[in-house]
This record gives structure tokens, sequence and C-alpha cells, in this order.
């Protein structure tokens, strides 16, 4: 016996769309028992994958010329930006459930195209991983860059015992 369709399938599928494109596995199954043609993406886990998926998906839509200009603008203007970096303060990713970014995650790779020095890297963590807070005030990074917490998970650890550096509402005003 199938399962019954989850909530976010069914308005996709109301709407009939002729392909839907997604990296969500799950989602993929549930459009599948909807008869809904389903292409499947993986997400990129660095700069590096961009390109890739640019061309699966641009040939999964009949669009592989435009998928490619598209990726040579890309490269283009990722050399550009990297080209332009002179000085790199260090910086930490920090998320909910005291997770840090490394610099060899997608988001890692987008700091350092902005020209940051992700501190990941110096405590060894550079496809990320679980960082206590401690370990960051002890890093001294020259910026904490954090995500909101989702309905579920535990935001990073900030309060008022941390360092005023650690709190984005405070650093802004200096």
């Amino acid at each position: 016996m199938k399962s019954a369709p989850a909530p976010v399938a069914m308005p996709v599928s109301i709407r009939r769309p002729t392909s839907v494109t997604t990296a969500m596995r799950a989602s993929a199954a549930m459009l599948r028992c909807l008869n809904v043609p389903v292409i499947e993406i993986d997400p990129a886990d660095s700069l590096a994958d961009i390109p890739d998926r640019m061309r699966t998906f641009g040939t999964a839509l009949g669009r592989a010329k435009v998928a490619e200009t598209a990726i040579q603008h890309f490269e283009v203007e990722v050399a550009a930006l990297r080209s332009t970096v002179s000085k790199k303060p260090r910086t930490a990713l920090y998320d909910a459930n005291d997770y840090a970014d490394g610099d060899r995650t997608l988001a890692g790779g987008f700091i350092a195209v902005a020209g940051f020095a992700n501190v990941a890297r110096e405590l060894r963590l550079s496809r990320g991983g679980i960082l206590a807070l401690e370990e960051i005030v002890m890093a001294a990074p020259d910026l904490v860059v954090h995500g909101s917490p989702i309905a579920g998970r535990r935001g990073p650890r900030l309060c008022a015992t941390t360092p005023h550096w650690l709190h984005p509402r405070q650093a802004a005003r200096q």
C-alpha cells in the first residue's frame, strides 16, 4: 500500500507541471507517486559543484547552450571577485546546534569569494562540524556570521556572557 503524499507534493501536483526539479528525495518520491515527472539534481556542496549542477539543469530543460553561457558568466564573476580580495578578515560561520561551516562547504566557498578567511579551517573543520562556542571565542575571529534559529532547532548560543563581537546587533552599532 502506498502512503498518502505529503502536503507539499499535493499543491505542486494540482498545478500539473510538465516536470519538477528538486534535490529533496522524499519530495521526488511523493511527486512520482502522483505521476509528476521529476528531475533530481543533487545540491551543490561547494562552489566547484555549481557549474555541473547548472549544466545538468540546462540539459534537463533542453537548454544546454544557455546553461553553458550562464556557467561561463558565473566562472568569470567568481574569478573577478577572487581577484579583488586583498585583506581577509577571519570569520566564523556559526549556525544552529553549534554547527560551523568549513571552508570546503558551499557557505564556506561564498565566504572565501567574498574575501573572508574561515576560522573553521584553522580548527581542522574543512567540511564543517560541531564547534563549541568556547572554541569560537578562543579563535577570536574578526566576524561571526550566524543564521537565525529554525523551528525545532536550537540557534547559536549567544548570550550576555559572550564577547560583544559575537552579538550582531552590538557589532553593527560599533
